[in-house]
């Protein structure tokens, strides 16, 4: 659900704008904001002019604290869905992708999930409502910003934004288990396929906050920060605190890095002759 949510918070506009009016609006002041979401966290992001930032701001403001989640852009999320489920094993490297998910985390785990045409359907615009008002929230919010400004006259700013900005209730930490399959060679047959991919998945280092040893990182540009004009960044969702305890693993090249990497594989992948 967190990943429609993601995108038609953005598409599905606010009160005062369709998200249509949204992208002319800031198009033309050659500006952005953008929402995301993952199984980890939620974000809301903006780039702007510095001649701009009012006028923007309050369109970031009003999309953080007011989407309107209108039923058009679900429907069109959900067809989006449809179509990607329909197509999903076209690629070797998707399919190798959600196995090894399954063989890392465990089957049942919820960062193993796999997006089916029922669940998709049964996704409602309340659902992502309920979901906004539960969740964001200015006690489960960290806030960042990036850019050419006075910052004492911008922290009295977003003060007077949000100091009176009532709290949530606070976020459960959910307990998740994690069980990886036993050590062993497991295979997905796939013989209208020319091409074979390998994954080697191994527990590596835990994303627990203050128990991770200095280790160099080798990720390369995985690590490498965005650059940006202004921005501000709204990231953090119920999970969180579960967020730091998920182990993950790439699929593309060794990486070990802190607060990042707790399982490490490596894909190969080769053409047959």
């Amino acid at each position: 659900m967190l990943d429609m949510y993601g995108e038609v918070w953005r598409t599905g506009g606010t009160k005062a704008q369709s998200g249509d009016q949204l992208d002319d609006y800031l198009e033309v002041r050659a500006a952005k904001v953008e929402t995301n979401s993952s199984a980890d966290s939620t974000s809301i992001s903006f780039s702007c002019l510095k001649a701009d930032f009012d006028d923007v701001f309050k369109v970031f403001d009003d999309l953080l604290r007011g989407p309107e989640f209108r039923a058009d852009k679900l429907d069109l999320a959900q067809k989006e869905y449809f179509d990607a489920i329909s197509r999903r094993n076209d690629d070797v490297n998707r399919i190798v992708g959600r196995e090894t998910a399954k063989l890392a985390y465990g089957a049942q785990n919820p960062y193993a999930r796999v997006a089916e045409y029922k669940t998709i359907a049964a996704v409602t615009r309340q659902d992502f409502i309920d979901w906004h008002r539960a969740h964001v929230n200015p006690n489960n919010i960290i806030l960042g910003i990036v850019g050419d400004f006075d910052a004492a006259a911008l922290e009295a700013k977003l003060r007077q934004a949000y100091g009176a900005w009532p709290k949530g209730a606070a976020s459960k930490e959910e307990k998740i288990e994690f069980t990886p399959a036993k050590p062993g060679d497991y295979l997905v047959t796939q013989a209208d396929f020319n091409q074979s991919s390998i994954n080697m998945v191994g527990v590596g280092i835990p994303r627990t906050p203050g128990s991770l040893p200095p280790v160099p990182s080798r990720c390369g540009s995985m690590c490498r920060v965005p650059s940006c004009r202004m921005s501000i960044i709204c990231a953090r969702s119920p999970t969180a605190v579960r967020w730091w305890r998920r182990p993950s693993f790439h699929s593309a090249r060794w990486c070990s890095a802190p607060a990042s990497s707790a399982w490490r594989s490596r894909r190969r992948c080769a053409r047959a002759a």
